[in-house]
């Protein structure tokens, strides 16, 4: 079994035992509390939501291929011909100044496009490869990445906000040693969720030795998610926003900083503002964004990218 799909799968068994265990600790309990009408009701609606959201943009990350380069691309650009000018609102097939080449795959690579050594093949707009998934990000599939990521953070901020003082409440316990009861005879009596009523309104706290600890390490390993998932979100959104991938950030610093000691400031040709890099990553119809859809296949799309116009003279290294 290759790393990618031991971390695919971890994944999901992961994420399959946070989810039960907040359904059958906290959720599915809740519905026995008639003080908990609403808040119920608002809660499983917004985490039943979440979790199909985050099952479509997982299944449509693992499943979309990110995009290889068009066989009729290679055969149109073989050899190439130099470009040393930008011309017109498309940005030229070749980078400026110089022709890009695979020595891997042997065939000139479109603009943005990068060899993945994990998947042997050079990857349109390659991001990075990600063993959560078991494949690459990169054009047809980097929308369906940033949901997910941002669905998980959304689920993860909910859930540990949700149970945060049953979970602190178990923890108490757990840690001073007030649970569970036990009888005369030194059997554990065990008692159901719902007739639990720890200071609070909508608490739960179960009361067995394996329940309390399980709804414990859940509840803890949620807020660290929350955490490293939101800084993991927002990271991805600001590079989206500037219309920079992973690689292309790393090339950017680089390069900014080699321009500032210069005197000069480095431009991204890419970043054509907030509005317009979110239609190029999102599509053209924003009531879609929300949705990981599949993106259509062209022999332009992750070949050709509008860039900055017009460019300024101070543009050092064109292009990223």
């Amino acid at each position: 079994m290759s790393g990618s799909n031991s971390c695919l799968i971890a994944g999901v068994a992961v994420l399959s035992w946070v989810n039960l265990t907040y359904l059958l600790q906290f959720l599915v309990p809740l519905w026995g509390v008639p003080e908990a009408a609403t808040y119920k009701v608002y809660l499983s609606l917004a985490y039943f939501t979440l979790q199909a959201m985050i099952v479509w943009s997982y299944y449509m990350t693992v499943r979309t291929h990110p995009g290889r380069v068009p066989v009729a691309w290679r055969e149109r650009h073989n050899p190439p011909v130099p470009t040393t000018e930008m011309t017109g609102l498309l940005s030229s097939d070749i980078p400026v100044g110089k022709r890009r080449y695979c020595a891997i795959c042997c065939h000139w690579k479109p603009p943005r496009t990068h060899h993945c050594s994990t998947c042997r093949q050079c990857i349109l707009k390659y991001d990075h490869h990600c063993p959560w998934v078991a494949n690459c990000i990169g054009f047809y599939n980097y929308k369906h990445f940033l949901l997910l990521v941002l669905y998980l953070s959304l689920a993860s901020l909910l859930v540990a906000g949700s149970a945060a003082e049953s979970g602190y409440d178990c923890t108490i316990k757990f840690r001073d040693g007030s649970a569970p009861s036990h009888a005369k005879d030194g059997t554990t009596l065990l008692q159901p969720a719902s007739s639990y009523r720890p200071p609070g309104p909508f608490v739960h706290c179960p009361y067995d030795d394996f329940s309390l600890l399980n709804f414990v390490a859940m509840w803890f390993f949620v807020c660290l998610c929350s955490v490293v998932f939101s800084f993991f979100t927002l990271q991805h959104l600001w590079w989206m926003l500037n219309n920079r991938t992973y690689i292309e950030n790393k090339e950017f610093i680089e390069r900014d900083g080699k321009a500032y000691a210069d005197g000069e400031e480095y431009i991204n040709i890419y970043d054509r503002g907030y509005n317009n890099n979110c239609f190029a990553t999102f599509g053209p119809d924003w009531y879609l964004w929300p949705f990981p859809a599949a993106r259509e296949v062209t022999l332009s799309g992750g070949t050709v990218f509008r860039v900055r116009r017009p460019p300024q003279p101070r543009l050092n290294g064109a292009f990223i």
